[in-house]
C-alpha cells in the first residue's frame, strides 16, 4: 500500500465537495444524487482508511496527510447529514407512485452509514427510472 499522492487526495476532497453543493432537482436528479452521493460516502470511507493507514505507517506525513484525512471525515459527516435529509425529502417530488414505492423499500433501514448493496439498487432504480421515461 502506498501512501497517498497529494493530486489524489486532493481530487477525492475535490469530488465531496462537489456533490455537497449540488441543488435538488425533480426525481431523477434526486435519485442520481442519492445513488452518486451512496457510492461517494463507500469511496470515502475506503480513501479514510487508506489515509490513517499511510499516517500510521510514515508519521512524519502527518501536517499534510492528516489534514486532508479530517477534512474529508468532516466532509463525510456533512454529505451524510445532508443524504439523510434528501432522502426524506425524495418523496415530495413529482414520480408515480410504483418508483416511490421502490425507493421507500431501498432506503428501508438504518441510513446512517452507506452501504455496497443500497448503493447498487439506487443505481438500477435510476436506470430503471430512466428507461421507463423513454
Amino acid at each position: 500500500m502506498t501512501t497517498p499522492s497529494l493530486a489524489q487526495r486532493r481530487e477525492a476532497l475535490r469530488r465531496m465537495q462537489g456533490w455537497l453543493l449540488r441543488r435538488p432537482g425533480d426525481f431523477e436528479a434526486e435519485l442520481h444524487w442519492l445513488s452518486h452521493a451512496e457510492q461517494l460516502g463507500l469511496d470515502s470511507r475506503l480513501h479514510l482508511t487508506d489515509w490513517e493507514a499511510a499516517l500510521k505507517r510514515d508519521p512524519a506525513q502527518h501536517d499534510h496527510l492528516g489534514r486532508d484525512a479530517a477534512q474529508l471525515r468532516a466532509l463525510h459527516r456533512q454529505l451524510r447529514a445532508l443524504y439523510l435529509s434528501r432522502a426524506a425529502a425524495i418523496f415530495e417530488t413529482a414520480a408515480p407512485a410504483p418508483w416511490h414505492d421502490w425507493l421507500r423499500l431501498i432506503l428501508d433501514g438504518s441510513l446512517e452509514a452507506p452501504s455496497t448493496g443500497r448503493a447498487a439498487q439506487l443505481r438500477a432504480l435510476l436506470d430503471a427510472y430512466r428507461r421507463g421515461k423513454r
